[in-house]
């Protein structure tokens, strides 16, 4: 028997994405070690203390490096990850506490925290304790919520013989912010939370791509497609009604 690839697709990706704002469909909250607006990981103890708040009002709150549950493991998309935003102020510390799904979607939004102290440990801490009165409020209990799955539609096809076209090696297309993705260019990739910006050599972000369960395959920002390593080539697999498109790209980890 032909191995089989699985691959996801999130086909139904816009008409699903208004069902799931419910934060008490997510089973979990993932946090980084680090927050943008940190200089180093768990600075002041703000990536230590928002998992603790969130794990005080009832959420099941866990480091991304942590040793994760094993249904969690297995489809990220059970999870929230939970940032820490800060808003410019003279004289205040403000900080937001945002949860986004595994698509990059805002789930929920915490109201602006503040504080006046000067130091920067215990104002960034009262701050956040402030904003996350919001959670506290919320009552969060988790239930099981079947759109999140439907957002999913496995294709199968055989590793060996695959029904998709030929990979075209020097094709251009037009991703969600009119910039042409080619096939002839490296592409960096940037880390962020969730995944990965893909920058062309003006520093334009041609693609925005959220990890998955699966190794070595993202889901696309704003597409019915995914980006997979298949025979040590970077492939863009794009499926609609009306097309289907599978181009390499060249990226750069």
């Amino acid at each position: 028997m032909k191995a089989l690839i699985i691959f996801i697709v999130t086909i139904l990706f816009c008409a699903t994405v208004t069902a799931q704002k419910d934060v008490n469909n997510y089973k979990y909250i993932l946090i980084p070690k680090q927050f943008d607006f940190l200089k180093r990981a768990d600075q002041y103890q703000v990536n230590s203390l928002t998992k603790f708040l969130f794990n005080k009002y009832g959420f099941d709150a866990y480091f991304i490096d942590d040793e994760l549950p094993q249904d969690l493991r297995q489809d990220r998309c059970l999870a929230l990850t939970g940032n820490v935003n800060k808003h410019s102020g003279i004289f205040k510390t403000k900080l937001e506490v945002t949860l986004t799904d595994c698509y990059g979607n805002i789930v929920a939004q915490s109201r602006v925290g503040e504080s006046r102290l000067k130091k920067f440990d215990r104002a960034y801490a009262e701050a956040l304790r402030d904003a996350f009165i919001t959670y506290e409020e919320m009552d969060y209990k988790y239930q099981p919520h079947n759109v999140i799955q439907k957002r999913k539609e496995e294709i199968s096809f055989s590793d060996e013989n695959p029904e998709l076209p030929k990979p075209q090696p020097s094709v251009k297309f037009e991703n969600e912010n009119n910039h042409l993705i080619s096939t002839n260019t490296d592409y960096k990739a940037i880390k962020v939370t969730s995944g990965f910006k893909l920058m062309d050599s003006e520093n334009n972000v041609v693609l925005t791509i959220f990890n998955t369960p699966r190794e070595n395959m993202f889901l696309v920002k704003d597409k019915s497609a995914i980006v997979f390593k298949k025979n040590d080539q970077w492939i863009y697999y794009e499926s609609t009604e009306s097309y289907k498109l599978e181009k390499i790209i060249k990226i750069q980890f």
